[in-house]
């Protein structure tokens, strides 16, 4: 089994070895938790790290998520330039009717294809055309699950994840799945919670007088991991796990 650093400052202390290979990870908060900010480090650490990246958009475009990038100097534009980094952006096929360059695929299917199919399409083909490259690290960002289930039939959205773990195991990587609180059928969020291999649980607290981030490994496949509370801050570095002795 092979296990791949996050990037994340003081998190990959914590898990030790990394995050193991073939692994489907909800990340799990409400709205200002920073759990898009940890999956977009995770994708930047990887790309640094000489890993194939795959983001797929279905809430803004992707020139909106290279700038957001770019607040924390992650500058990935060159790394887009390469094909190291591709986007599957559903956004802008869906609100502004044009198509990713390296999305050919979707030029002989009509406008409205559906985002959960462009990510399944596209993710399936990308994957195959990078499975002939041995050695090469996949990180996958599904952003977001939230959004497919309210343009989706919840039920699709349900099969897409499984279809998409299946890839996992077939062609390798790790994949986070953006999955906001709050918001959705407790039966649905239980289901993909049941089905994933790993879930990251962000959320905020009281301390003192200020609201303290916080988050928990509440399941990973694989791993032997702690499931103590581990308090974080949002800077500009990205996400910044505090030192293991502030865990609790």
């Amino acid at each position: 089994m092979q296990y791949f650093k996050t990037g994340i400052k003081g998190f990959d202390i914590i898990m030790d070895k990394g995050l193991p290979d073939r692994t489907t990870i909800i990340l799990h908060g409400p709205p200002g938790t920073g759990i898009r900010v940890f999956g977009q480090q995770f994708v930047y650490s990887g790309l640094q790290l000489g890993a194939h990246c795959i983001y797929f958009t279905s809430e803004r475009s992707s020139g909106e998520i290279i700038d957001d990038m770019k607040f924390y100097e992650w500058d990935v534009e060159k790394y887009v330039e390469k094909k190291q980094l591709t986007f599957i952006d559903a956004y802008t096929t869906r609100y502004e009717k044009s198509y990713s360059q390296d999305l050919d695929i979707f030029k002989e299917l009509v406008w409205d294809v559906g985002a959960s199919n462009q990510l399944r399409l596209a993710l399936g083909k990308h994957l195959e055309q990078m499975a002939g490259q041995k050695g090469t690290e996949v990180r996958c960002m599904i952003d977001s699950l939230s959004s497919l289930f309210r343009t989706e039939n919840p039920e699709d959205v349900i099969d897409l994840f499984e279809i998409i773990q299946m890839d996992a195991k077939k062609y390798g990587g790790i994949y986070l799945f953006i999955l906001d609180k709050g918001v959705h059928d407790e039966r649905l969020v239980n289901t993909l919670l049941y089905l994933a291999d790993g879930i990251f649980d962000f959320s905020t607290r009281e301390r003192g007088s200020e609201l303290e981030h916080v988050m928990r490994v509440q399941k990973l496949k694989n791993m032997i991991f702690s499931t103590k509370l581990i308090p974080y801050i949002i800077s500009k570095e990205g996400v910044v796990v505090e030192t293991t002795e502030r865990i609790i």
